[in-house]
């Protein structure tokens, strides 16, 4: 189960630290990454816990620090936190990376650009896939959608090799919708005429 998905996962970190490292070049690029990564890393650890530890002895490990109570439903709250943390983490680290990237000429500017647009792509590719994938993991949904089931046989061919987030099946759907919206939003602001690169201030010189 762990290891079914992931491409997705990579992908999606990939679009993440993306953002994180073209925030010191382009306005608010770190409100995307935070996004993707915090929905991609829930996902991630809830299904590392499950697929990976054993659920009961985890449980068992943090309850017996006497630190905090956990059960089993309140992983998912664990797993958002250790993103959360992860998240932080790389978005100083990415900061850092694209101060060091990114310093003023108008190549560079084109450059941030052009990565930006990729990482955009790829999250709305993955959330518009993401958002149809939903349809076939519940009975109920996938029955409704019976008519379009040549488009389902290709979306189900997709994930045997591209993977998905293996989150509840009632979030599927919430999870797609919000990664397309967030990378077709990213795509329509890097496209506009609204001033997204961050421009370098050029000290004063002193009048002699």
């Amino acid at each position: 189960m762990f290891m079914h998905g992931l491409l997705i996962y990579c992908v999606l970190f990939l679009a993440a630290i993306l953002y994180f490292i073209l925030d010191p070049k382009i306005r608010f690029s770190f409100v995307p990454g935070i996004i993707i990564w915090e929905i991609a890393g829930t996902s991630f650890f809830w299904c590392f816990v499950f697929g990976v530890m054993k659920p009961g002895a985890l449980i068992n490990w943090i309850n017996s620090l006497k630190i905090i109570k956990v059960q089993k439903l309140n992983l998912i709250a664990l797993s958002a936190v250790v993103a959360t943390v992860v998240c932080v983490a790389l978005y100083f680290l990415g900061k850092l990376i694209g101060k060091c990237i990114f310093r003023g000429t108008k190549e560079k500017a084109v450059l941030a650009k052009i990565l930006y647009i990729v990482a955009s792509v790829l999250t709305l590719l993955t959330g518009i896939f993401q958002t149809l994938n939903s349809s076939t993991l519940g009975q109920a949904t996938y029955l409704r959608t019976l008519k379009y089931a040549s488009l389902f046989r290709v979306v189900g061919w997709i994930r045997v090799r591209f993977g998905y987030l293996l989150v509840n099946v009632q979030y599927a759907l919430p999870c797609g919708i919000i990664l397309a919206a967030t990378g077709l939003i990213c795509l329509i602001l890097i496209c506009t005429k609204i001033p997204m690169i961050k421009k370098k201030k050029e000290k004063s010189q002193p009048v002699t």
